[in-house]
């Protein structure tokens, strides 16, 4: 699902009047307007003026832009003003079309809205922006939507990722996967077009994918998901899912390799192009620490269970750790997942397991998580250490159950055994 995250400060304007700023980074629109809202109760309710930085914001929805008008109704009731920095061409282009510079004061800058509150001026768009549409300047694209009849541009927006390798999973309308090559890559060819999973695999070895784009109702798109996630060799990626409506995004999984964002049809191309922007920033800063993620989230079935623990068997082996190494960190993995099964989700097939892994240049991370009310992990920890394997197990025979050497074995096979409370998730790590 599209991320958005914010950021808190108080600043102060030159008459010293104490100002809530809070900055914004990624996407407002339908999927994340909610976490807008949330974000905002605070501000709101501060008893101070506003500013919302939107430096970092790539796309806005109309619903983002009636949510600013409901924020800026909230705080004048209270005297109180909201003030808007840092939109894009875009952006400040959608405010005046909508005769929203009626209600909303927009600033090109942090000190400018300053300056203006304590002058007690009603912003009007920054130059630039009203400019941006003069002669010799690009015109913007018209509006694209996947879901419907698709419309060419009046000209081709300046490609966003002209370095990035993409791949489009595409099924249906030809000239849609162009057009959006286009905006992406800069021409036509720039991404690599695949229609099922046998050419999902012939493009890996073709060279490094950066982002994927996948629509769910191509053949394998799970499957093709799945390999882009779990081959070490092509490093940190994301993939974007594209649903055909929500239910298909919200029906069941009974086993999946996540994606790592997704869109619902309807939607704009600039709001693929923002969302693909976003999804290749921040996989270029996470491949500074990080080689390889994949999320798994299953159902507990046994076939399920046997797949996840199938694949990450032939991820240890992409490692290179040692054999021996290797196999009992593997046997922790399959142990936490067991547990899971058994004591978390009780067996229950309708109750999910979660299980992340992660690669870095120094270890590898797995990390379990189940459906259930968790245990006291701290005292069985504690006997796994003080007492041997045989008096464990002797143990737990002799109150009626069964087993009873799963922590000890995990504490044995991996460098660090770590439970959050309260139990059911279990953190294991192991040493390159």
């Amino acid at each position: 699902m599209a991320k958005l995250r914010s950021t808190v400060n108080n600043i102060y304007s030159p008459q010293h009047r104490e100002i809530c700023a809070i900055a914004f980074d990624g996407i407002i629109s339908t999927p994340t307007v909610s976490r807008f809202r949330e974000d905002m109760n605070d501000p709101i309710t501060s008893g101070r003026d506003v500013i919302i930085d939107l430096s970092n914001v790539n796309y806005i929805n109309s619903s983002g832009l009636g949510e600013l008008v409901r924020i800026n109704d909230a705080l004048e009731k209270n005297s109180l003003s909201l003030m808007i920095v840092n939109t894009d061409e875009e952006m400040a282009r959608l405010i005046r079309m909508l005769g929203l510079l009626s209600v909303l004061h927009v600033f090109p800058t942090i000190d400018a809205a300053l300056e203006g509150i304590d002058k007690g001026l009603k912003a009007k768009v920054s130059d630039h922006h009203e400019g941006a549409t003069s002669a010799g300047a690009q015109k913007p694209a018209r509006k694209q939507i996947r879901g419907g009849a698709f419309v060419p541009t009046v000209s081709t927006p300046a490609p966003k990722l002209p370095d990035a390798r993409i791949m489009l999973g595409v099924n249906g309308d030809q000239h849609f996967h162009r057009f959006l090559a286009r905006c992406l890559c800069g021409r036509s060819d720039g991404a690599v077009v695949v229609r099922n999973k046998e050419e999902a695999l012939a493009s890996l070895d073709g060279g490094r994918i950066d982002v994927a784009i996948i629509d769910s109702t191509i053949p394998e798109a799970r499957e093709i998901c799945s390999e882009l996630k779990t081959r070490q060799g092509n490093g940190i990626l994301s993939v974007i899912f594209i649903y055909p409506s929500e239910e298909d995004h919200n029906r069941e999984i009974t086993y999946r390799v996540a994606e790592d964002e997704f869109v619902v049809e309807p939607f704009e191309v600039r709001e693929m192009v923002a969302l693909a922007q976003s999804e290749f920033s921040r996989c270029k800063s996470e491949s500074i620490l990080f080689v390889q993620e994949a999320c798994f989230e299953f159902e507990t079935r046994d076939q399920s269970i046997a797949q996840t623990n199938d694949t990450i068997e032939k991820m240890l082996l992409q490692t290179g750790l040692p054999q021996e190494a290797s196999d009992g960190f593997f046997y922790a993995i399959r142990e936490a997942i067991d547990n899971a099964r058994r004591h978390g989700n009780v067996g229950d097939p309708s109750k999910m397991i979660e299980v992340l892994y992660v690669l870095d240049k120094e270890k590898i991370t797995v990390t379990c998580g189940d459906e259930g009310g968790g245990f006291d992990f701290l005292s069985q920890i504690k006997k796994s250490r003080d007492m041997s394997p045989i008096q464990q197990a002797r143990d737990r025979h002799s109150a009626g159950g069964y087993g009873g050497l799963g922590i000890g074995l995990m504490l044995r096979c991996c460098d660090k055994v770590e439970y959050l409370p309260p139990g059911n998730i279990v953190k294991l790590t192991k040493y390159l």
